[in-house]
């Protein structure tokens, strides 16, 4: 019953993260659509100041990602809840959901920041045309969102993190 109950529950993250993923096509259609196309005509900004500044915020906001998801899933924060210890006789459903909620919220966040280098990238390539800082977001974008995907393994070693703090009766960080 608890590994039917998780696969359903992981593949729900795992699609919305893989929907999340597909954007970065669209992205990458539409910058080239609307710049070769002549729809939008960059103002070819020679500023080196301008794209720095974004590209120094892109390349941030990546490494950020790394700092939220061992910040976000660190066992000690995701049990640190009031909610954490239900019954022991709670189905698996009712037991790990707050723990999956946790889970999920993380990999949304995580996601999202990923997504947003990409984002950064669009918005070079249709303030500057600058095709190849627009690409080298856009990778450096899917790269993230690849490393980071959610994965079963990491669920299923909280819930024994979870099951080992709760047979010993510690709560931890109260």
């Amino acid at each position: 019953m608890q590994d039917n109950w998780i696969n359903k529950k992981m593949m729900s993250l795992k699609i919305i993260c893989g929907a999340v993923f597909m954007s970065l096509p669209i992205y990458g259609g539409l910058g080239f659509y609307l710049v070769r196309t002549g729809k939008i005509i960059p103002e070819m900004i020679e500023d080196v100041q301008f794209k720095l500044v974004l590209v120094v915020v892109a390349i941030g906001t990546g490494l950020f990602t790394f700092y939220m998801k061992a910040l976000l899933l660190s066992k000690e924060r995701i049990i640190k809840g009031k909610d954490i210890f239900p019954s022991p006789h709670d189905s698996s459903e009712r037991k790990y959901s707050s723990l999956f909620q946790r889970f999920f919220q993380a990999h949304i966040i995580i996601a999202a920041l990923s997504e947003s280098v990409g984002i950064y990238g669009l918005i070079i390539m249709l303030t500057t045309g600058d095709e190849r800082l627009f690409l080298f977001l856009l990778m450096l974008s899917a790269i993230l969102m690849i490393i980071h995907f959610p994965r079963d393994d990491r669920f299923r070693e909280l819930i024994r993190y979870f099951e080992i703090q709760r047979n010993m009766g510690t709560r931890i960080l109260r």
